[in-house]
């Protein structure tokens, strides 16, 4: 998704016959591009006229060309583990991004950090006191019949507090245009490494748009963490950092990152929050875990030399 913030204010425009003459819009659903008057949303429009000031079907095709050749050279694979033949598959990505104008993504935003919040102050409550389950508000089966109930942890206070460092949400669009969220998500990040090669490529795809659309960027974060590394207790020495952007709000968790310091590679896990303009770190914190082990190098992809 893309938080789209256009500098120009332009009016609702009807659907002109050629590139949209086929579109027929599902009164089912939501319709992204399409008013309930059949007009284009005005948020779409400078991202239309770029893409169809040429020969529409041309600016398709070179589009989605070089999406698929950015895909192979930049080596972005997924695995369906499930599937004998599932290694390695290319990723598939549409080179058009959703387009959420910047006061509808910040309600969504508001939404996600207080679920964030919540689920965050259960861990800290399961692993702690857990007043939830002697109060009968979690049933204590649901937490230590999970298989990651995590019983050494037990009574432990992480560094800094606190316990859920990433946290992402599978969410649809309502046919009425509310947000529905369908699932949690607070494993491991690979996703966001799935969202930073997305937003690498839409923008060399289509530099001009995102760049009239105002998507926001965010400098300085992986310099305050080598920073902050530096000056850890103990000593690291980082010879290579993770490397993720902000897509959206103000703040990255991530806590299965890892850094390399003296040819051996560490456990990390950091939380950088940003003003409401992605200029400035506001805060960093970060935690430093245990050496891997070399085989868990390679099932994390992490370069031995």
């Amino acid at each position: 998704m893309t938080e789209s913030k256009p500098k120009v204010s332009v009016q609702a425009s009807a659907v002109t016959p050629g590139w949209l003459a086929a579109y027929v819009p599902d009164a089912r659903r939501y319709d992204e591009l399409l008013d309930e008057k059949g007009l284009i949303r005005p948020h779409w429009q400078p991202l239309l006229d770029q893409l169809t000031g040429d020969d529409a079907r041309a600016v398709a095709r070179r589009g989605l060309e070089r999406t698929r050749r950015l895909i192979v050279e930049n080596g972005v694979t997924y695995n369906v583990y499930a599937d004998p033949q599932g290694a390695d598959r290319p990723w598939a990505l549409d080179p058009v991004p959703l387009l959420l104008l910047a006061d509808e993504w910040r309600a969504i935003e508001v939404g996600l950090a207080q679920r964030a919040r919540l689920l965050d102050a259960m861990l800290a409550d399961i692993y702690g006191p857990q007043r939830l389950l002697s109060e009968g508000l979690v049933p204590p089966e649901l937490v230590f019949g999970h298989p990651n109930f995590l019983w050494p942890c037990q009574g432990i206070v992480p560094r800094g507090g606190n316990w859920l460092h990433v946290y992402a949400a599978d969410l649809a669009r309502a046919p009425d245009g509310r947000w529905w969220l369908l699932a949690d998500r607070t494993q491991a990040p690979s996703g966001a490494g799935y969202a930073l090669e997305n937003r690498e490529i839409v923008e060399q795809v289509l530099p001009e748009a995102i760049r009239q659309l105002e998507v926001k960027r965010v400098t300085g974060v992986f310099s305050e963490l080598r920073e902050q590394l530096l000056h850890a207790s103990p000593s690291y020495f980082p010879e290579i950092l993770p490397f993720d952007k902000l897509k959206e709000g103000t703040i990255i968790d991530n806590p299965g990152a890892a850094f390399r310091s003296n040819w051996e590679w560490y456990d990390l896990s950091y939380r950088c929050e940003v003003d409401a303009d992605a200029t400035k770190v506001v805060s960093f914190a970060f935690d430093v875990g245990s050496p891997l082990m070399p085989g868990e190098w390679k099932r994390r992809g992490l370069p031995a030399q």
